[in-house]
């Protein structure tokens, strides 16, 4: 049987301690209760979270925090892609237009992918791109999307992009490379999709909030 978690990876397995749990208490509960009583909160991803919590399997990361994940116990699927469609050709969905990076960098490669669900992580500490996804604990390859996905996501899921131009962030990989796709809202309606080198020394405020969507890790037990 797999368990249903809404925690990410990290790095050590161990039960909570004494004020990790008051902090739980005072902070998590509350709200994990209010938006039960909502419907909005899958009962058997809870469920199975406390229970391994309570047992020490769920996974809890010493590493500095740079997010904040803003879909505790929510379930956002993107349902297997087929299309194979690429941003630098999706003019009606970027209204706001589009970095000809995709191009010159012949970043127009989309492979297919199953069912992937994901969360959106909201960014809490300063920090560029190398240091912020190496803070997830996973291997790179297993935070990244393809184009066919991201496109899916801002179709079906436009209200969680990040608002008032800041970016939302999308890792994808290329033969070896890595690079993060930035979408932000260009106009009150039409976004702007914009690419950068993984390797780039852009500096990110976490006072802007920008937000990253990687795929959710799940553990079996």
């Amino acid at each position: 049987m797999t368990t249903k978690l809404v925690v990410a990876d990290g790095t050590e397995k161990r039960v909570p301690n004494s004020h990790e749990w008051e902090t739980l208490y005072k902070n998590k509960f509350p709200e994990l209760i209010r938006r039960l009583k909502e419907g909005n909160l899958d009962p058997i991803a809870i469920n199975d979270t406390f229970q391994a919590m309570i047992e020490g399997k769920v996974i809890l990361d010493k590493k500095p925090v740079f997010t904040h994940c803003l879909t505790l116990g929510y379930n956002i699927l993107i349902e297997q892609t087929y299309q194979r469609r690429i941003i630098s050709r999706t003019e009606s969905v970027f209204a706001g237009g589009m970095s000809s990076n995709f191009d010159e960098w012949d970043l127009n490669i989309s492979p297919r992918r199953p069912n992937t669900f994901v969360d959106i992580y909201e960014l809490i500490r300063d920090g560029d791109f190398k240091t912020i996804y190496n803070s997830f604990g996973r291997s790179l390859d297993n935070l990244c999307l393809t184009q066919d996905q991201i496109i899916d996501f801002v179709e079906h899921h436009r209200e969680r992009l990040c608002k008032y131009r800041h970016y939302t962030f999308f890792l994808i990989k290329i033969d070896d490379n890595f690079f993060v796709v930035g979408v932000k809202f260009s106009s009150e309606f039409d976004l702007y999709a914009d690419v950068f080198r993984f390797t780039d020394d852009n500096f990110w405020f976490a006072e802007h909030r920008h937000r990253f969507v990687i795929p959710r890790s799940f553990r079996t037990f």
